[in-house]
């Protein structure tokens, strides 16, 4: 099975040990939305913080919108130790959590990861959805189903009800608003362009969809792709 160093070395020579020894188990390159997935396998668990950075690394190298790298962790790996990086998944995946973990602690029973917090918030990581964001991401990553539980103090200090009060209002307002239909009809919209390596998942063939390629970085990105499709050739891949 190909390492991620196999794989994408040639674009970060400073790899960190610990991710360049992660094994692709599937890797995907969507062009037209020009983002890379990649899920890897780890025997040991990494800090969050370390996989986030060298994803911002290799997005900025292929010069994508976007680059995804999903780990896969041995479910007894996991332990109450993986709250910090719990936290960081969370802001990566656009959760506004504020600091509510800040001073938290957690304590994993079975399949119970209980976590207590310091300085309340709980109503707001309720809002957010924390506990299902939390249970779902230790699915995908331990291959575990966890129960999670905030305990604590769940209750906002009140000197902190008013900076309560402005960032919800504030997470309000950021929120996007809804644009009014126009009446005009919309202009047809042209066939798609025909690719011998095309499936329904919206997933093409980078040697045949040279039309997708049309900024200034276009010949630079589709040589950077093919060179990673000519070095990952296995049967998982999907185009």
């Amino acid at each position: 099975m190909k390492t991620f160093r196999d794989v994408f070395g040639t674009y970060l020579p400073d790899l960190p040990a610990a991710v360049a020894a992660g094994e692709i188990e599937h890797l995907h390159i969507y062009t037209q939305r020009r983002e890379l997935t990649a899920q890897l396998r780890f025997a040991n668990v990494l800090e969050k913080s370390v996989l986030l950075q060298v994803q911002a690394q290799l997005r900025a190298a292929l010069q994508l919108g976007r680059v995804l790298l999903q780990p896969r962790y041995p479910a007894d790996q996991l332990t109450a130790a993986y709250l910090p990086s719990l936290a960081d998944s969370l802001r990566a995946a656009g959760k506004h959590i504020n600091g509510f973990f800040d001073g938290a602690s957690a304590q994993l029973d079975g399949d119970c990861l209980t976590i207590s917090l310091a300085h309340g918030g709980f109503e707001w990581l309720q809002r957010e959805n924390c506990a299902r964001a939390i249970a779902e991401i230790l699915e995908q990553e331990f291959g575990r189903k966890i129960t999670v539980e905030f305990t604590g103090a769940l209750d906002l200090e009140a000197e902190n009800q008013e900076i309560y009060r402005k960032t919800m209002e504030a997470a309000e307002a950021a929120l996007p608003k809804a644009e009014p239909r126009s009446a005009a009809p919309s202009a047809p919209r042209p066939a798609p362009a025909q690719s011998s390596g095309g499936n329904a998942s919206g997933l093409q063939e980078v040697t045949t969809s040279d039309h997708l390629f049309h900024n200034k970085f276009s010949f630079l990105l589709k040589l950077q792709i093919n060179y990673i499709l000519s070095v990952f050739r296995r049967r998982e891949y999907k185009i």
